[in-house]
């Protein structure tokens, strides 16, 4: 799940250093605590965890991905109508910016068994965004899942 991954941000680098510098040298990375005593990194983390089980509210969902990847320095716009993602995710780092589409899936089980790539790629290219991310608390289905994934 992505706040596992959120969670091990939260180690300090080889040097203490707590900041993580993601952009090119020459552009600066906002400073962001992400300290194991962050109350907003432990309220990140937990929105999300609570988030990704509740279908009666999808859109939930969408926002605690959208402030996760803002916390992580990100620029992000909720989107979340039909037809569209639901997060536009941007690095905005020069010539190597790059732009993310997100789809927030919330099952009660916890558990996503499929995807339909030709959406995920049809999100990705209406944003023109050079990667797709789907964000769930788990993936199950097998090789299907990994396969759409892959494409």
């Amino acid at each position: 799940m992505f706040a596992n991954y959120l969670a091990h941000l939260e180690q300090p680098s080889r040097n203490g250093s707590t900041a993580h510098n993601i952009a090119a040298p020459e552009y600066e990375t906002p400073k962001i605590d992400t300290s194991k005593n962050s109350p907003l990194a432990a309220h990140l983390i937990t929105e999300l965890q609570k988030a990704s089980n509740d279908t009666e509210s999808p859109r939930r969902m969408e926002l605690a991905v959208a402030e996760v990847f803002r916390f992580l320095g990100f620029h992000t716009q909720h989107l979340g109508k039909s037809g569209e993602g639901d997060v536009l995710i941007s690095a905005n780092l020069g010539s190597r910016s790059y732009k993310i589409i997100a789809d927030a899936k919330s099952r009660q089980d916890g558990k996503l068994k499929t995807l339909d790539g030709d959406t995920l790629e049809g999100h990705r290219q209406k944003e023109n965004a050079e990667y797709s991310l789907v964000v769930a608390q788990s993936f199950s289905g097998g090789g299907k899942i990994i396969d759409t994934a892959n494409r």
